[in-house]
């Protein structure tokens, strides 16, 4: 269950928790205190609701569900959070509190008298703490600038009841500062250049939600982590400020992942049956196809022994598989770079013929020359030179060979079947 305030802008709050409960798969219940009128650029105004209200909203849950742990946000006046403090500290419920104060448009999100509570007593009924730089000097009243600074505020929040202080990097320099009483321990990040919204509540609404599944404090720190940097990352500008981080990245990214394969298989399909074996060269070919915001080869499908030519037929050896082919993964990534829609590529048998047969059919071709480009990393170096080239994306890039290379033509698509179409075209039997 999360006890926080509505964030009208979706970014941030109840919403962002209930997002993240979702994508890790619990169920998220939800107490709210405050409504709050925001969007990504400051927060207009804040209604708070009845002490009684959100009393009965957290007794109502729990008479009825087993909730497994709690995240507390956003407590904006004072009775608000002795209300709640009340109401929890009589239950055994594991608690990750993320002391906010201050939204990211910088807007105070708390009052004085409320901020004395939760140093005095939230705190107290927490088992968890997730402050980051400017919160974890709130509450210890120590100035943080060094490493050793960081250490000593865990440490005086730690006296004040928390078993696990949790003191967030993304105001400092990207790694988390973990203390548990006994021993700290950095758990190692990058600092995003992104001015996101919801991070925070991302964090520790996902340690909520991995704890809920049975995973010791540690271990669900460092899968929040995980989980909040690629929410960052791939957080959509919905408006003109902040821009709010992305929960759903693991349920979007499988759905991404099911698309492609079924875009590659249909591809494949069609090229057994057409059947057109003059275009595989004599290493092979591959056809590949990257998911949406494809980072590395293992973000690419193709096939893992690649496309052969046996007893006059077209033959993929191998089931496709993300991560399959580094060789036509480095063309899809470098080509992403230039323009992320075009997301596959294939390569097939070189001759000047089937150049002139592309150029006549109105494709734009593009070439380089391996001896002009580094042979520690050719494909990713010669297609990059020969987009540079054009300044747009090519259907063709080829390459006429070098000392031991096999001459190249390699088609560049949107996606696999795209990519399977033009190379059909090109093919003597079309």
């Amino acid at each position: 269950m999360t006890i926080a305030g509505s964030d009208s802008g979706g970014g941030a709050g109840i919403q962002a928790d209930l997002k993240t409960f979702s994508a890790i798969g619990v169920h998220g219940c939800s107490t709210i205190t405050s409504v709050t009128s925001q969007n990504t650029k400051t927060v207009q105004q804040v209604q708070d609701l009845k002490p009684e209200t959100i009393q009965t909203q957290i007794e109502t849950v729990l008479d009825d569900i087993e909730i497994k742990a709690i995240k507390i946000g956003m407590l904006h006046n004072k009775k608000i959070a002795e209300t709640v403090y009340k109401t929890l500290k009589k239950q055994d419920i594991y608690t990750v509190l993320d002391p906010v104060m201050i939204s990211e448009s910088g807007d105070p999100l708390v009052t004085k008298e409320s901020l004395k509570t939760i140093k005095t007593k939230i705190i107290k009924i927490s088992d968890l703490i997730t402050p980051n730089k400017e919160e974890a000097i709130e509450l210890s009243n120590k100035q943080i600038k060094t490493k050793q600074d960081i250490k000593t505020a865990a440490e005086k929040i730690w006296k004040k009841g928390p078993k696990t202080i949790v003191i967030t990097g993304g105001h400092i320099d990207g790694d988390d500062y973990i203390y548990n009483g006994k021993k700290h321990q950095t758990l190692k990040g990058k600092l995003l250049k992104i001015n996101s919204h919801g991070s925070g509540c991302t964090f520790s609404s996902a340690i909520t939600a991995y704890i809920a599944k049975g995973n010791k404090p540690n271990k669900a720190i460092k899968k929040a982590k995980k989980f909040t940097t690629e929410a960052i990352k791939n957080g959509e500008k919905i408006g003109a400020g902040n821009i709010p981080v992305n929960p759903n990245k693991t349920t979007i990214n499988q759905s991404n992942r099911y698309k492609t394969q079924k875009n590659h298989t249909k591809a494949i399909k069609k090229l057994k049956k057409t059947n057109p074996t003059d275009l595989i060269p004599e290493v092979g070919s591959n056809l590949g196809m990257a998911t949406k915001n494809a980072e590395t080869s293992q973000d690419i499908i193709a096939i893992p022994g690649r496309i052969v030519k046996l007893n006059n037929k077209i033959k993929p050896v191998g089931c496709p598989k993300y991560g399959a082919s580094s060789h036509i993964a480095r063309v899809i990534t470098t080509v992403m770079k230039h323009n992320p829609n075009y997301r596959s590529a294939m390569n097939i048998k070189y001759t000047p013929k089937t150049i002139k047969k592309a150029k006549k059919q109105g494709y734009k071709t593009t070439s380089f020359k391996r001896k002009n480009v580094p042979q520690n990393n050719t494909m990713s170096h010669g297609t990059d030179k020969a987009i540079k080239n054009t300044q747009k994306i090519p259907d063709i890039i080829y390459d006429t060979g070098g000392h031991g290379k096999e001459p190249m033509i390699r088609i560049i698509g949107r996606n696999a079947t795209e990519t399977v179409n033009k190379a059909i075209k090109l093919s003597k039997k079309h």
